[in-house]
């Protein structure tokens, strides 16, 4: 849906909306700089919505690598992020990792979801951000920073888990299986 355009700053009125959930974006135009975005969510109900304020930011751009735990095994082929704002239709596509294990993540400040994609026979140990862990969590990503890049480290150790879910009647039952870590941390993704 395409409503009507305004140059930030400026009023803007886009009426006629069925109710549904939508997302203010800027678009690039000549003579503004490029790194300025907006991503605004929001939803239309039974009311009109009015004084949506929308502020720029400037765009982080984080340099993000892989590294193996020991640091004298390569590095296994075909791995990349996904990477995701947690809000409906915030995530990316996979986003590649460079043969030396570097990708590039394009965002605004907030909270994000990093899901490192990697092969069959390898694990996650950490995900470092800001001199901090934030394995299984949100990452805060703000950009101040004085190290605003993002490491993995992968493990050739991974551990297995296998069982069976069963009713009352220890009946195999179909279901999918989700493992958290207990306690949760802080943040949960």
């Amino acid at each position: 849906f395409r409503g009507s355009a305004s140059i930030i700053p400026g009023p803007f009125a886009v009426e006629g909306m069925p109710a549904g959930q939508y997302v203010v974006r800027s678009v690039i135009v000549p003579g503004i700089p490029s790194v300025i975005r907006v991503n605004v969510p929001f939803t239309i109900t039974d009311r009109d919505i009015e004084d949506l304020k929308i502020v720029p930011q400037q765009e982080l751009q984080m340099q993000g690598s892989f590294r193996t735990a020991n640091s004298s095994s390569p590095l296994p082929a075909g791995l990349s992020v996904q990477f995701a704002f947690p809000s409906p239709g915030g995530q990316s596509d996979s986003i590649p990792a460079a043969d030396t294990g570097e990708f590039w993540l394009n965002a605004l400040p907030g909270d994000y979801s990093v899901m490192p994609v990697v092969p069959a026979g390898y694990a996650v140990t950490e995900l470092r951000y800001g001199g901090v862990n934030y394995l299984n969590s949100l990452i805060p990503m703000k950009g101040g920073s004085l190290d605003s890049s993002l490491t993995i480290l992968l493990s050739e150790q991974p551990g297995a888990v296998a069982g069976t879910i069963v009713d009352g009647e220890q009946k195999p039952v179909a279901a999918r299986i989700a493992l958290a870590p207990d306690p949760l941390p802080l943040g949960f993704d």
